[in-house]
């Protein structure tokens, strides 16, 4: 992290101070934060807090206490207050804050679980996504309540005593209100350089798709064991790292070993430009889970469908399944509607939905004029793609547009489709 220090505020040095008299066997008064927790040991420490296990004396419960700067005095208690006040069971419970004379303090559930990093080792890919996935539900839900993390990493998700995955370290979480009137933290990298967002390691704040790329980091290196952009992640200062990471330009790492929707939504997600990646953490999570991706578009396509199956049976009956061109008539229906759905999907942000209708039809055996129409209704995937920033899908929609221009020997199609790949291979 950057900045890293040495205790410097003055419970740090009380609490320093206190061990090194026990080991001495001299008689030592607790350390108390707010006349009410009593520190017992060190359990983690970066360049902007030191946590530590506490006991509530007056409840008689073991807590965590975040200790940090003071800063500001009025943020830190506005903050202290928006974060006390928010609960979810994907996010670290926060039961009280407080300031003392240099520092302030959040008084937080004490989380004992393993870290997603230990946790994820022996988990499969599928396993992998979905707890991540609950850990995004409480990101997303801060985001949602004005709060930005500001430091999302592996290290900084647990898991909970139910077996969820629990957000936590709030070292760095900022109302995003605030935190844009801020201008004292302009030109300063905050946060963890392997896993940090462009932007942030030029000196921005930093927003909601900051943390989502701090995410996709996270969940693409638990997946592929490594960092999505190589060799960069050993870059030892914001400023190593950001050229890097320019110098790359996307993504470097071989793909990991998960669904090809979860690989495309993690490319997005990892996004140089903050404006390429998804518009918010529930988009994210709505790529990332199939069974909440499907809802938004099959219900309006409800109709659609309906009337299709009973005309697709219709046909059943009505055209003998021997008689000679009935088999290509039949298919070509079934793929030109297969592409008016793509079409629909592509509009609604659903890549798989789209894509497969896309790949269904490319298997079928389609008259010249069938293979026209798909070849532009590819074409019109692809730029739906295109207008959403989703590259990598509307290149493989193009690269689609160009086979089924080929089957219907339509050389104008397939030009633009050739033309219009190369294009965005040069921009990615």
């Amino acid at each position: 992290m950057f900045n890293e220090a040495s205790h410097s505020r003055s419970i740090d040095i009380e609490f320093v101070l206190a061990e090194l008299a026990r080991r001495q066997g001299l008689p030592v008064e607790p350390v108390l934060v707010g006349q009410r927790f009593e520190l017992l040991r060190e359990i983690g420490f970066g360049g902007f807090g030191t946590v530590y296990e506490a006991v509530d004396r007056q409840l008689g419960r073991r807590v965590a206490i975040k200790v940090l700067d003071l800063g500001d005095l009025d943020d830190a208690v506005r903050e202290g207050q928006l974060l006390a006040k928010f609960h979810h069971r994907n996010v670290v419970a926060i039961f009280d804050h407080g300031v003392g004379s240099d520092y302030r303090y959040f008084v937080l559930q004490l989380l004992e679980g393993p870290t997603l990093r230990d946790w994820a080792a022996d988990q499969t890919s599928a396993q992998i996504v979905s707890k991540y996935v609950e850990a995004a539900e409480g990101i997303a839900a801060m985001h949602a309540a004005g709060l930005v993390h500001r430091d999302v990493k592996p290290s900084n998700i647990r898991i909970g005593p139910e077996g969820q995955a629990v957000v936590l370290d709030f070292g760095l979480a900022r109302n995003r209100i605030t935190l844009e009137a801020d201008l004292e933290e302009l030109g300063t990298f905050i946060g963890s350089i392997a896993y940090a967002a462009p932007e942030q390691l030029g000196g921005v704040a930093g927003d909601e798709r900051s943390d989502e790329f701090s995410f996709c980091v996270a969940l693409w290196e638990a997946l592929a064991g490594e960092n999505p952009f190589g060799p960069c992640v050993g870059s030892t200062t914001a400023t190593g790292r950001l050229r890097a990471l320019l110098a790359a330009g996307a993504v470097t790492g071989a793909p990991p070993p998960a669904a090809g929707r979860v690989v495309r939504a993690l490319r997005r997600g990892l996004s140089l430009a903050p404006g390429d990646r998804f518009p918010s953490m529930r988009a994210l999570i709505g790529e990332l889970s199939p069974q909440r991706r499907w809802m938004p578009w099959v219900f309006g396509l409800s109709f659609t469908v309906l009337f299709t199956a009973l005309f697709m049976g219709l046909l059943s009956l009505l055209v003998p399944s021997r008689a000679p061109g009935s088999m290509t008539f039949v298919t070509d229906t079934r793929a030109c509607w297969s592409g008016q759905v793509a079409i629909l999907a592509a509009r609604q942000g659903n890549v798989d939905g789209a894509m497969w209708r896309l790949e269904e039809a490319i298997r079928d055996e389609l008259s010249a004029d069938a293979s026209r129409e798909l070849a532009i209704d590819c074409e019109v995937v692809a730029t739906e793609f295109e207008r959403q920033a989703m590259y990598q899908e509307a290149l493989l929609s193009w690269h689609m547009a160009t086979l089924f221009a080929r089957d219907a020997d339509d050389a104008e199609i397939e030009r633009r489709a050739i033309e219009r790949a190369k294009a965005i291979n040069r921009a990615i």
